[in-house]
């Protein structure tokens, strides 16, 4: 699905324009911004396979009003987005919001087409998820089995399932997963290769300019009364894996020199963040080099799937906000599960959340600053997903940032504004929380 179909639905339009009325009328959300009037955030992804594509229409709608990204972290699938996002830094050759020439795109990108917000999206928006499951035939069949609709097919699944479980144990007794993930490295590799991002050097220099672009709004000054600076801010990129040898959270590209012997293409840190268990096998690095022992790299979603503490710093008033963006509204749980299933998955969320809900009690304002996205009627994970149901996921993504800077809208259709994003309310709000560390 071309880009365009997607930026183009009538849904679309009238968001965008009261987004773009609201920042034309002077509505701050940072105090980070570029000699073109950008204002810097930094940005956390919650991954959602498909669902992506609401994410992409989120970010994107960020963009179109002038926000733009200075640190950028995910796990998981939120790390595909992530990476692509770093992707698009500092190779468009023009700024979609004001057509003015950007100074800092001197890497050498594919002529085939502009690295552009329309390249972001499309990517996002025709993730091939069904060439990724690449183990063996059976295997194949057998997760695919999983998502028949057929009626037919799906009264005899049961039987297909027993014929075959078998082959799919003595598959995860031997790889840890019923899938080498090659091919969705590969797909990643030629992505970012596409957008001139192959090395880790690539990727800290142009970290390094969307740094160079930024400086403090006029007159924001310190507690002591002297000008508040940028210097000590760094634009970084957060993938978040696990290591099962050391059995802790591995934070990427910080710690790749701890496990990899030499730099690997950035496509690598995404596939260590996203091998779901299981599903993927694990990332099997060996000991050698400057790596002094092995690492086994699954699935950092497991310890941190939505690692805003990464980037959240409850101590100080920031000079630009944290944003968070889910996939998904979670449902209040009043009971406890009756099921086997209900269980597994119960066990599983409480493995992936456990880092975020301890940072949501110690930090208050975490409701202030994170979106989720309403992706209900959707799957994580389609193999085939209708043209349809990405028009609706991208739509939702953009009038979910609309909610969450403007405010939701009441059934009256009116926004209540009082709930949009209020940077100098949260400033406020930052302060009295810095004052009980000190700060």
């Amino acid at each position: 699905m071309d880009a365009r179909e997607l930026t183009d639905d009538p849904r679309i339009a009238p968001v965008i324009a009261e987004l773009q009325q609201a920042f034309d009328d002077g509505r701050i959300v940072s105090d980070v911004i570029d000699s073109n009037g950008h204002q810097y955030v930094d940005l956390v992804i919650e991954g959602g396979g498909v669902l992506g594509v609401a994410l992409a229409g989120y970010t994107w709608a960020l963009r179109r009003c002038g926000i733009r990204f200075h640190s950028i972290a995910g796990a998981s699938a939120g790390a595909i987005n992530a990476m692509l996002l770093a992707a698009l830094d500092g190779t468009t050759p023009t700024d979609p919001q004001d057509g003015t020439e950007d100074q800092q795109t001197n890497d050498p990108v594919s002529p085939q087409r502009a690295i552009d917000d329309d390249w972001l999206i499309d990517k996002l928006a025709n993730v091939p998820i069904d060439e990724f499951v690449d183990g063996p035939a059976p295997i194949r069949k057998f997760i695919k089995s999983w998502f028949w609709t057929d009626r037919w097919r799906r009264f005899f699944r049961i039987g297909f399932w027993m014929l075959n479980v078998g082959r799919v144990w003595r598959q995860l007794c031997e790889s840890f997963g019923l899938n080498p993930g090659k091919r969705f490295e590969q797909w990643l590799t030629r992505t970012l290769d596409e957008a001139g991002l192959s090395s880790l050097p690539t990727l800290d220099t142009r970290r390094e300019r969307v740094h160079g672009r930024v400086r403090m709004r006029d007159g924001i000054l310190a507690a002591d009364g002297t000008p508040r600076s940028v210097d000590d801010l760094d634009a970084k990129l957060i993938v978040v894996s696990a290591d099962l040898v050391t059995q802790s959270r591995v934070v990427l590209p910080q710690r790749t020199e701890h496990h990899w012997s030499t730099d690997p293409h950035p496509a690598a840190l995404v596939r260590a963040s996203m091998s779901i268990p299981g599903f993927f096998e694990p990332v099997v690095l060996e000991a050698g080099g400057r790596v002094d022992r092995p690492s086994m790299m699954i699935d950092g979603g497991l310890l941190s799937n939505f690692p805003i503490d990464l980037l959240h710093r409850p101590d100080l008033v920031p000079r630009l906000p944290t944003f968070g963006v889910k996939v998904g509204v979670e449902p209040e749980r009043t009971k406890a599960p009756e099921a086997i299933g209900g269980y597994l998955t119960a066990l599983l969320l409480t493995l992936r959340r456990n880092l975020e809900h301890e940072h949501i009690l110690a930090n208050p304002d975490f409701e202030r600053i994170v979106q989720a996205i309403d992706t209900q009627g959707h799957s994580w994970l389609e193999f085939d997903v209708e043209d349809a149901a990405k028009l609706d996921l991208f739509a939702r993504g953009v009038e979910s940032a609309a909610d969450f800077l403007l405010g939701p809208k009441g059934a009256d259709g009116q926004r209540r504004s009082a709930e949009g994003f209020d940077w100098a309310s949260y400033k406020e709000l930052r302060g009295v929380r810095a004052s009980m560390f000190g700060g």
